[in-house]
């Protein structure tokens, strides 16, 4: 009950400050000043309505089934693809800028398939898909960065991909 009167009230308020009138005039130093107080020799400003601009719709996205993948690629579908290191949103002391990423691909990576994994930091692939799951980042800059893994296929699509994780690297 206790916050709808506060809401109640906090909308009233909001009302009569968009519908305030505003004022300007020139002090004694030479200075325009406006204020929503009537003071003498001040004039009333007309406000003008703010432009806006309605966003276009976007097309609704439909993720593709593990049936379409498994049926593309003749595999079930992968379970898990996860940056296990560093953890999410962990601090990184190391003073030389060398991280190693590690991730978790359940079930294991099917190579056979022509199945490889790429790192993606920052959003930019650092290198060629490969078969290793430890990625070792050298002289990276001190800040904070992200980090996501995908499984390529042998036709160079995404199969799965991994949440973006960020990590910030902490150097002298």
């Amino acid at each position: 009950m206790r916050s709808l009167l506060s809401f109640l009230i906090f909308g009233l308020v909001l009302s009569f400050s968009v519908s305030a009138v505003v004022y300007r005039w020139v002090d004694e130093n030479g200075n325009v000043v406006y204020s929503d107080k009537l003071q003498p020799g001040a004039e009333a400003i007309q406000k003008k309505d703010i432009q806006t601009i309605d966003a276009p719709p976007v097309a609704p996205i439909t993720p593709k089934s593990e049936t379409e993948t498994s049926a593309k690629t003749g595999f079930a579908g992968y379970k898990r693809v996860a940056v296990v290191s560093p953890e999410n949103d962990a601090a990184v002391r190391e003073n030389a800028g060398n991280v190693t990423v590690t991730v978790a691909v359940e079930p294991a990576l099917q190579t056979t398939m022509g199945h490889k994994l790429a790192l993606f930091v920052d959003g930019a692939q650092i290198s060629e898909p490969g078969t290793t799951t430890q990625f070792n980042l050298n002289n990276m800059d001190r800040g904070t960065h992200t980090l996501e893994a995908k499984v390529i296929g042998s036709d160079g699509q995404v199969i799965k991909g991994s949440e973006r994780i960020v990590f910030h690297l902490l150097r002298v």
